[in-house]
């Protein structure tokens, strides 16, 4: 027991002793017991620099080109902005970017005058000319091509006119068509639907359809109804179902022989007011062309079309006089 106490007593003995340095250390600072923390200089933040824009950028920048797409693209947008706030710079914005597209249009237009003038095959005074001085030939040279074709339209076929006794409409067109009576010799033949003839008294030699068979195969609904009909009775081709003009009776006459082919496309292109100058086929179908031709070569495109213009068999003046019919005119 007394073996034990004296280990104890030794335990604590060496243990004080390994902790009375600190003790002393602290007992030498007294009061001042802390620590000065040393200051440490703030380091101030490094300025960014500012790339300065040398000559080689400068010339790198990219420039906005004010084409016709551009202003279709921001005309909108400037008279916009212009209408909501409606400073002296929004409004010079908008007025002289309004200015440029009507300069460009200009420009355009006068250029597109001088072309035509060197290269009327592209010019839609080929199909009617729009001066005046030219458009009273032309409607000469109409009138003479259209007496001819309806000529050979009347040696072949006749119109059968469908009324009502007591239709007004079908008394205005029995005086549209004495009119083609008297101009090309058509032969109308007057029906009557109701068996009885017009207030008027024209065409008091009608005929009369009792049981409506002619009427019920035609699909006759309304009058006036006009049919142009081979002369042996067994086509039928449908002219109109209403009143309509002697200049427009003469065209659609015209139109419906052409579709029955009782006369020619060229034919019925020289009694036209507008000629039928087609880059394209009349009914269907598209052009084509070699896509790297296109690409590389500028003047394809243009040379594919006026190619098509001078191979239009409509385009050949269908009114020049030979030698002899010169002489003989003067």
């Amino acid at each position: 027991m007394l073996k034990i106490l004296m280990l104890g007593i030794m335990f604590c003995s060496i243990t004080a002793l390994a902790g009375s340095n600190d003790d002393d250390d602290n007992l030498v600072r007294g009061w001042h017991w802390y620590e000065e923390v040393e200051e440490v200089e703030a380091l101030e933040p490094t300025p960014t620099p500012i790339p300065m824009q040398g000559k080689e950028e400068i010339q790198n920048s990219k420039e906005i080109e004010l084409n016709v797409a551009w202003l279709k693209e921001n005309l909108p947008k400037l008279r916009d902005k212009a209408i909501e706030s409606p400073t002296d710079q929004n409004l010079r914005n908008f007025y002289g970017a309004q200015r440029l597209m009507i300069d460009m249009g200009t420009r355009f237009a006068s250029r597109s005058s001088e072309f035509f003038k060197f290269n009327p095959e592209l010019s839609e005074s080929e199909r009617r000319p729009t001066s005046n001085f030219a458009l009273f030939s032309y409607s000469d040279e109409v009138e003479r091509g259209r007496k001819s074709v309806m000529d050979k339209v009347e040696g072949k076929a006749g119109l059968w006119f469908f009324f009502l006794s007591d239709c007004p409409y079908c008394e205005k067109m029995a005086s549209v068509l004495q009119i083609l009576e008297r101009k090309f010799n058509f032969e109308v033949l007057p029906v009557s639907l109701d068996g009885r003839g017009l207030v008027s008294g024209e065409y008091p030699d009608f005929v009369y359809d009792p049981n409506g068979k002619m009427a019920t195969k035609l699909q006759i609904t309304a009058a006036p109804t006009v049919y142009l009909v081979t002369k042996d009775g067994m086509e039928f081709y449908n002219v109109t179902q209403r009143l309509v003009s002697a200049q427009e009776m003469e065209e659609r006459v015209l139109l419906v022989a052409r579709e029955a082919s009782l006369i020619t496309h060229e034919q019925f292109n020289t009694a036209s007011e507008i000629k039928d100058h087609l880059t394209v086929d009349r009914n269907d179908g598209l052009l084509s062309i070699d896509e790297e031709k296109l690409l590389n070569d500028p003047a394809a495109l243009s040379e594919l079309i006026e190619s098509r213009v001078g191979n239009s068999p409509s385009t050949a003046n269908p009114f020049t006089l030979s030698k002899e019919e010169l002489i003989n005119e003067n």
